[in-house]
Formats: structure tokens, C-alpha cells, sequence
């Protein structure tokens, strides 16, 4: 009966041992740092590349973020010990990177939205997407 009891609780204490708390939502400022860094993306046409590269990255940003702490001393010469501090935090939150990659793509479709005749990034042949010939001409 003792032996039970034990096991009981200690399956108790065990129950939510790898439980995972829900994350808080992004403050004000934190979607606003995402929405410059989704707006300076778009606008250097790298918004496809971005949203590959932050999917394929997304599993580990938290171990980023801990590489981005890791390096921030000699960051901190090159950007502002605070910009650090606050991608850091921002890095090791689950839902920051998928929101960037939100943003971006509501930057992208604003700005074909906004311009229908201008080639999208990657288009490398006419206006219209054809490729050009071997000889580079249309």
C-alpha cells in the first residue's frame, strides 16, 4: 500500500515534467522590430530566399539565440548592446520567427499588390517571366 502510494505520486510529479508553458504573446515593440526587419527584406527583393531560409531555420531558433548570446560581445561592436539583447530574447521565443515569416510574406503581397507589372524576385527573363535564350537576348 506504502509502495503504491509513492509510485502514485511520483507519477503525479512526473505528469507535467516535459510539459511545455505557453508562450506569451509578442509585445509591441517585438512586432515592431519584426515588422522593420519583414519591410527591409522585402524591399532588397529577398523575400523568398528569407522565407526558405527562416523554414529551414525554424527548428533551431533557440539554439540561434544562444549562438547570437554566445557572439553578442563582438556584436556588440558592430550594433548597439541593446539591438543584441533584445534579438536574443526575441530568438528564443517558439512564435517569433514564424510570425517574421507572416510579415513577410503580407510585405510581398502589398507590394505586388501595389506594383502588378514589376517582376517578383527570381524572375530572371523579361517582364512577362520568360526566360531569355541561351544567347542572353529575349
Amino acid at each position: 500500500m506504502k509502495q503504491q502510494n509513492a509510485t502514485g505520486r511520483l507519477v503525479a510529479a512526473l505528469r507535467h515534467a516535459f510539459a511545455i508553458p505557453p508562450e506569451e504573446k509578442l509585445s509591441a515593440e517585438e512586432q515592431e522590430l519584426l515588422r522593420r526587419a519583414a519591410e527591409g527584406v522585402v524591399k532588397r527583393g529577398l523575400a523568398a530566399p528569407a522565407i526558405f531560409l527562416l523554414q529551414t531555420a525554424k527548428p533551431l531558433n533557440y539554439v540561434g539565440s544562444q549562438l547570437l548570446a554566445f557572439f553578442q560581445p563582438i556584436l556588440s561592436a558592430v550594433f548597439p548592446r541593446e539591438q543584441c539583447q533584445r534579438a536574443v530574447e526575441l530568438l528564443s521565443r517558439r512564435q517569433s520567427i514564424e510570425a517574421l515569416i507572416q510579415m513577410i510574406e503580407e510585405h510581398e503581397e502589398r507590394r505586388a499588390a501595389a506594383a502588378p507589372n514589376e517582376p517578383t524576385a527570381g524572375t530572371h527573363g523579361a517582364v512577362d517571366g520568360t526566360p531569355p535564350d541561351r544567347d542572353g537576348t529575349q
